[in-house]
């Protein structure tokens, strides 16, 4: 008789016992993929730091070019051998820009161009054979999915533009994060800021 009501009692005891199993499988795989979901986590955000660093190494490169043009004097003899004489071509710059925004397929560029001036006396020779060196500052911001990217553009930049593209300074940092649906399914990761300038050749005028 005891035997019987303890199998009675197993067989109604039975959904509440498979209920709690159940319960206790899905709490434990809740806590593992919580734990593997915070461990990429980290893992992402060491190799962003990373990233960060590495690219800045090779920013700060950039900043050499500067620096030789100072010493040798020749941003003249390179504005010369590129035949850039004359007015600006801003509207031809901007359009360039979008042109490698969208071969590249980068995100929305922020960009300020700002009034032409003339370049200072350190980067500008003593005699430049009657022309004088002017500059227009660009300043940039470009959200960015890989750090590649920003160098990739740069280059661009010096390839098409009817100017000679001296960099000024560059940083890149992580962008913040935007989990809204106007983030899309790729969003930028790194957010890169330069200011770069745009010097040409015009003829001197007679005072």
């Amino acid at each position: 008789m005891n035997t019987m009501n303890i199998r009675q009692d197993l067989r109604l005891l039975r959904p509440a016992l498979l209920l709690a199993t159940a319960l206790l499988l899905t709490g434990a795989l809740a806590a593992g993929l919580a734990h593997l979901w915070h461990a990429d986590r980290e893992q992402d955000h060491r190799q962003a730091l990373d990233t960060r660093r590495n690219l800045q190494n090779r920013l700060a490169r950039i900043d050499e070019e500067a620096g030789e043009i100072r010493a040798g004097g020749l941003l003249f003899d390179r504005l010369a051998a590129k035949g850039i004489v004359g007015e600006e071509q801003r509207l031809e710059w901007i359009e360039q820009i979008r042109r490698i925004r969208s071969e590249r397929r980068l995100f929305d560029i922020h960009w300020e161009l700002q009034a032409r001036r003339l370049l200072e006396a350190e980067l500008a020779p003593g005699d430049g054979g009657g022309y004088d060196m002017h500059a227009s500052r660009l300043k940039l911001e470009l959200p960015l999915l890989h750090e590649e990217d920003l160098l990739r553009f740069l280059d661009d930049l010096k390839g098409h533009l009817q100017a000679y593209v001296l960099p000024r300074q560059c940083s890149i940092e992580l962008a913040a994060k935007d989990t809204g649906p106007e983030a899309g399914p790729l969003p930028p990761r790194l957010q890169a800021r330069c200011e770069l300038d745009l010097v040409t050749l015009a003829p001197a005028v007679k005072p």
